[in-house]
C-alpha cells in the first residue's frame, strides 16, 4: 500500500508526526509498568524508558517517522539480543548444576 502525501504546511506535518510518535512512547510506557520494570535485570529494566526518550527525542529530528522506526528497530534487537543472553546463562547454571550433582553421586557412591 502507498500513500503519497502532498503536505506544503509544516503544521500539518508535525500533527502527523505526533500523531506517530506520541501513542508509540505510550504503548511503550504501558509496557514498561506492566511488565518490563518487575524484571530483576536493571538492563532490561532501562532499555524501553530510553527508548521512550529517544522516541520523544526523534519527534524533533527532521527525519521523525524514519528515526522512530529506527528506535524501535533498536529495541527489538536488543530485546532478542538479552533473551538469547539469558537463554545462555540458564543453559550454562543448568549444565554446571547438573555437573554438581554427577560429582557428588560419584563421591556418595565410592565413598
Amino acid at each position: 500500500m502507498a500513500v503519497h502525501l502532498d503536505v506544503t504546511d509544516r503544521a500539518s506535518v508535525d500533527a502527523m508526526v505526533t500523531a506517530v510518535g506520541v501513542p508509540t512512547a505510550v504503548y511503550l510506557l504501558s509496557l514498561w509498568v506492566l511488565y518490563v520494570r518487575v524484571l530483576r535485570d536493571r538492563f532490561h529494566q532501562l532499555v524501553v524508558p530510553v527508548a521512550m526518550a529517544l522516541i520523544v527525542g526523534a519527534i524533533f529530528t527532521p527525519a521523525p517517522v524514519l528515526a522512530i522506526g529506527l528506535v524501535l528497530a533498536g529495541l527489538a534487537a536488543v530485546k532478542v539480543a538479552l533473551h538469547v543472553r539469558d537463554a545462555a546463562r540458564a543453559e550454562a547454571l543448568t549444565t554446571v548444576e547438573s555437573l554438581r550433582l554427577d560429582r557428588a553421586r560419584r563421591t556418595d557412591s565410592t565413598g
